[in-house]
């Protein structure tokens, strides 16, 4: 829906490539924010000093 409405807002071929529509209206993609957020929650795992938290994602 979200790139639906982009394409509207930016007048673009509704088969305008999804990933130029994102550079475009500078917004990461899904798999974009997933990797971003996994990160951050692989960084905070790592860091804890809690063993139940830890052995969530081995080293």
């Amino acid at each position: 829906m979200q790139n639906k409405l982009l394409k509207m807002i930016y007048n673009l071929d509704p088969w305008h490539p999804t990933d130029d529509l994102h550079q475009l209206a500078e917004l990461e993609t899904i798999d974009q924010f997933i990797d971003r957020l996994f990160q951050k929650f692989r960084t905070s795992c790592q860091m804890s000093d809690n063993p139940l938290i830890e052995a969530i994602l081995p080293l």
